[in-house]
């Protein structure tokens, strides 16, 4: 039987620091979860009040389809590798095909993401790192965004994130152990979205630089290199496809401008300069403050999460300028995790605690300015596409003449029997045009007239309009007419309403 060696020993107690290390274990385990607590209420709020956008109806469509033609189809309607799908095609059989069932698998990956940005700071950083780092993802307008929209995007910024924590895990510890599930998280990361390499291949460098090119190292590269070689087949065929095409028809320093503007106030934030200036000076003063009041721990850590984060950025924007362009903000996500991981550690600096305090609670009260006003203004929203088809309904609509031409996907998703009109058209005396449009409603032009038919109603809304042409009989309406009804007659598609 073991005996103290005196009585003093055997009444001691645990050391000094223990007592106060685990209070400082609980107070952080009550502050993550109250910070996962906010990140999921604002994901899944109100998570099913806005209506499929086209994209989303994209995606709705083929996961109704069965499983093996929804693999067929992906190579020719998508510009992503399959992961996603799969994951959602498997959801969808358990909680349904709506906006708020299948939206609700990227609101989880975002509270996944809040907490693996937590795990990643702390583990390269410092524990208060960690918790400024979570929250400020857990409030990211950006993150919010996509974790309420059923594409890949919250899933590539998790995976991401995932991939970024056992990064920070593997440069302390660079076992094989870690190092494998490093490995298997970022090719998840990479069947999800071909961007993912952006951070992925930062991360196998800073590994070899800073903790060595061992053994381990090599076969953990290796395996995800072979998941990225799995893909290239794909990528290929996607690319000829040309389902991308349309990001370079949008000007390069247009969408560079953006990344920032919507990293900071959301998918909408070249709208909120009132949020987007403010964090953008914050962050700068708190990343000087950093690099002079850092320890050398706080400094390294928040530099190496700077760096991939940075490179995530950096590297495909110059590839764009001499090969491949797919820069856009939202491809870019998955490096919004490290950049937030280094948000995180500049602004608690221990040398600095006070004024990253009050940086900190300034950048979450921006944050949560831009969600209010998003939630609350639906200029600032996803196209209404429910509201617009009950509009349609309503109003005894046949034909229809939709511009832009691609919109024809939602309005046909939501009303389920629309067929393309060709000629010689479909006799009536109802048309009805829509018009994309998110311009101040004082500055959008008069509709455009067209022979034989009269203007009866006009309705506008924040995101689209619909004008209700009238004739006195029958008219035949076939392409000809649809151009010369369209709001944009470069690109517009007539279809009919064969509802019985």
């Amino acid at each position: 039987m073991p005996v103290a060696s005196s009585p003093r020993e055997a009444v001691a107690g645990p050391p000094p620091g223990a007592a106060a290390e685990a209070g400082g274990a609980r107070a952080e385990a009550i502050a993550i979860g109250a910070i996962l607590v906010v990140a999921a209420l604002v994901r899944f709020w109100g998570i099913g009040s806005q209506s499929f956008w086209l994209d989303e109806v994209v995606t709705a469509q083929l996961v109704q389809e069965p499983f093996g033609h929804m693999l067929s189809t992906i190579p020719d309607s998508e510009s992503t590798p399959y992961l996603y799908y799969v994951l959602l095609w498997l959801w969808a059989q358990v909680f349904g095909h709506g906006e708020a069932a299948l939206r609700s698998l990227s609101a989880l990956a975002g509270v996944v993401t809040v907490t693996a940005v937590w795990a990643g700071a702390r583990a390269l950083v410092s524990r208060r790192a960690g918790l400024a780092a979570g929250a400020l993802a857990a409030l990211n307008p950006f993150l919010v965004w996509y974790s309420q929209e059923a594409r890949a995007y919250a899933l590539l910024a998790c995976l991401c994130a995932v991939s970024f924590w056992l990064f920070a895990r593997a440069l302390r510890e660079p076992t094989g152990r870690v190092l494998a599930w490093w490995a298997f998280a970022s090719a998840l990361a990479l069947a999800t979205h071909y961007f993912a390499a952006f951070v992925v291949v930062p991360e196998a460098i800073a590994l070899a630089v800073l903790a060595g090119r061992t053994r381990a190292w090599a076969l953990a590269c290796g395996g995800i290199g072979l998941a990225a070689l799995a893909l290239v087949p794909l990528a290929a065929q996607q690319q000829r496809g040309g389902g991308a095409d349309w990001i370079g028809d949008i000007s390069l320093w247009h969408r560079i401008i953006e990344i920032p503007k919507r990293f900071a106030a959301g998918d909408f934030g070249n709208q909120l300069n009132y949020v987007f200036w403010p964090v953008l000076l914050i962050a700068l003063l708190a990343f000087a403050v950093f690099l002079v009041r850092a320890t050398a721990h706080e400094r390294r850590g928040g530099l190496v999460a700077l760096a991939i984060g940075g490179a995530g950025l950096v590297v495909p924007i110059a590839l764009a300028l001499v090969t491949l362009d797919y820069v856009y903000p939202r491809n870019l996500i998955g490096s919004l995790p490290p950049l937030l991981v280094a948000f995180g550690a500049a602004l608690t600096a221990r040398r600095a605690a006070l004024a990253g305090a009050v940086l900190g609670a300034a950048v979450l009260a921006l944050s949560a300015v831009s969600l209010i006003r998003t939630a609350t203004d639906d200029a600032l929203q996803r196209d209404d596409w429910r509201a617009a088809v009950s509009y349609l309904e309503q109003h005894d609509v046949q034909a229809i003449v939709v511009s832009p031409a691609n919109n024809v996907r939602p309005i046909d998703y939501y009303m389920g029997h629309l067929f393309n009109i060709v000629d010689p058209g479909v006799n009536t005396d109802r048309i009805a045009v829509i018009d994309t449009t998110r311009a101040p409603r004082g500055e959008r032009i008069p509709p455009r007239r067209v022979p034989g038919f009269t203007t009866a109603q006009v309705l506008d809304t924040d995101t689209y309009r619909i004008v209700l042409l009238r004739a006195p009989e029958p008219v035949a309406v076939g392409p000809g007419l649809a151009l010369q009804a369209a709001a944009r007659p470069q690109d517009v598609r007539a279809v009919a309403d064969v509802t019985p």
